[in-house]
């Protein structure tokens, strides 16, 4: 147990500290690609008005055909799946969002 406590102690001091959206996995593997988000919060986050963007360190968009629109929430300590309109229909069926531009 003691090599857990370390690991649970960072997370809830990370989550304390920055109590926002984290992205928890990305796939680029052709056509099932897909961009997991996850909520390390307690509280539901509300994605409306957010926007996923292709970025330099510097914050400057790179190219504007990479941005994915949000809307809904991802509930506390959940996740929310954003993934390509022709994926397969084990990937669409579950994605939070679905998009054309991925």
């Amino acid at each position: 147990m003691r090599y857990f406590m370390p690991i649970i102690i960072i997370f809830i001091l990370f989550n304390s500290v920055f109590p926002g959206v984290l992205i928890s996995e990305i796939s680029i593997s052709g056509k099932n690609d897909f961009i997991e988000l996850y909520n390390p919060s307690s509280n539901d986050i509300d994605l409306n008005g957010w926007s996923l963007q292709l970025a330099k360190r510097d914050g400057v968009v790179i190219n504007t055909s990479y941005r994915f629109n949000l809307y809904g929430l991802i509930p506390a300590y959940g996740f929310y799946l954003i993934t390509r309109s022709d994926a397969d229909m084990f990937i669409t069926g579950i994605a939070d969002k679905i998009s054309s531009s991925f």
